[in-house]
């Protein structure tokens, strides 16, 4: 689960929405015919990898926010429940490199941190080295990630509150995961039976106020290889979303909102997720460990808060009702 929370000076009129699922294999989809010039300020490009595996779970996002990048990692052991975190911000995005469509190359590097987002002939590959990650602990972590012609993603591009206003999104769930991680001595395996990967790639023009809250898991029930993905944004028309089921690799759109209920004072306790009109979505998600990150300097004023754990409930794919047991 992630919510985050932007705000700068600025106000956004207008309600022109467009959205466009794509489907079938990884889409060429790019930025350039978009408007992601001028616009100071307001440009938000980022990909967001989350791996889990049978002993961990690993998060790792490079954001270009326009006037300020971050390298984000987040680890945590799922037995022990031990979490580590690392944020670094980068004034004006220095050495950030994000491509322009979902499966082109992303990069940043100094002198303790080098990571790089590439695709190899079939499949994504992730390599980070983080320099003192946790203490004295470097982190390092090689994952090759499966992206199968058959399994379909959700693009969406979605006007704005604003005629310049824009987001393309691009969601990847179900995708198979091979490599290891290492922290300090202690390694963890994962393997393509027992692991899986989501990219979150995104690129557009907000308003200089934003936020929003967004959930996701991927995973086995019975035989089915089940994914799920929804958002709420304070910026959003109720009758858009990028909301959607995955089931054995085809996407069902979920074309209603999907209402987030938590208590905002403690968001370690468990939240509610459900369709507004219909039982398509029913479920309870449970956290096991969260990390806040942020900047706020000046009039600038961004955090991030990113939760770990699992869900339970029932979604349904067409008339099929779909048990979830606690996928994370």
């Amino acid at each position: 689960m992630e919510g985050a929370e932007e705000k700068m000076p600025g106000t956004e009129k207008g309600h022109k929405r467009i959205e466009i699922p794509v489907k079938g294999e990884l889409q060429q989809v790019t930025a350039h015919g978009f408007g992601l010039s001028g616009h100071l300020f307001r440009k938000k490009r980022w990909n967001r990898w989350y791996v889990h595996g049978k002993d961990a779970v690993f998060t790792i996002a490079i954001s270009d926010m326009d006037y300020l990048g971050f390298v984000t990692a987040l680890f945590m052991d799922t037995k022990s429940g031990q979490t580590a975190e690392r944020t670094i911000s980068i004034p004006f995005g220095r050495n950030i490199y994000l491509g322009d469509a979902a499966d082109s190359h992303g990069s940043f590097q100094n002198d303790n941190v080098d990571v790089q987002f590439m695709k190899e002939g079939g499949n994504f590959a992730i390599s980070l080295t983080w320099l003192s990650f946790d203490g004295k602990k470097d982190l390092c972590t090689e994952l090759s990630i499966a992206a199968p012609k058959r399994n379909e993603s959700l693009n969406a591009i979605i006007p704005g509150r604003g005629s310049d206003l824009f987001r393309f999104t691009s969601k990847q769930n179900c995708l198979s995961a091979q490599g290891f991680l290492s922290l300090g001595s202690r390694r963890y395996e994962f393997s393509p039976t027992e692991s899986m990967a989501f990219l979150d790639f995104t690129r557009g023009v907000y308003p200089f106020r934003t936020g929003w809250i967004r959930g996701s898991f991927s995973g086995l029930s019975g035989r089915d290889n089940v994914g799920f993905n929804a958002s709420a944004s304070q910026d959003d028309c109720r009758e858009m979303t990028e909301n959607a089921l995955w089931l054995n690799g085809t996407i069902s759109k979920i074309d209603e909102q999907v209402i987030f209920s938590r208590d905002s004072a403690n968001l370690l306790k468990p939240w509610t997720l459900h369709t507004d009109h219909s039982d398509a979505v029913d479920l309870v998600f449970t956290p096991s460990a969260g990390k806040v990150s942020g900047f706020r300097r000046g009039i600038i004023n961004y955090s991030a808060h990113l939760l770990f754990g699992k869900y339970k409930g029932m979604v349904k794919s067409g008339r099929k009702k779909i048990e979830i047991r606690n996928l994370p």
